[in-house]
């Protein structure tokens, strides 16, 4: 599978930009573009702790959003610690307040929570 059309963004957003650029195998551009940002973090499990930080607490500060109801953290495959099974676990832990939580498939939700697979 492969993207090749954007959809929910402005066409001049930093997002479609590079998501082409990186598509085309061209470096994304990093500076002067306000909705881009690019963390580089050489071990999987560092980019892991970044994305849950920045989608958890440094992006919902920075633009007044709920991180629950308002970002969005895609991830390009399923394993691994930087991976989406790994990531979902890792923000429901930042983000979700505690309290009665239920199994299902090795996945712990709580009531407030959702799990996307």
């Amino acid at each position: 599978m492969r993207l090749t059309r954007i959809f929910r963004q402005a066409q001049q957003s930093g997002v479609v930009t590079n998501a082409h650029r990186i598509n085309a195998g061209t470096p994304p551009l990093t500076q002067g573009l306000p909705d881009f940002f690019l963390f580089v973090e050489e071990e999987t499990e560092d980019a892991a702790r970044v994305a849950v930080d920045v989608a958890s607490r440094r992006i919902p500060a920075k633009f007044g959003l709920d991180p629950r109801r308002d970002v969005q953290v895609l991830a390009p495959m399923h394993r691994g610690p930087a991976g989406a099974g790994s990531l979902n676990g890792l923000l429901q832990q930042a983000i979700t307040p505690p309290g009665p939580t239920f199994r299902r498939s090795g996945s712990a939700a709580g009531s407030s929570g959702s799990v996307t697979r």
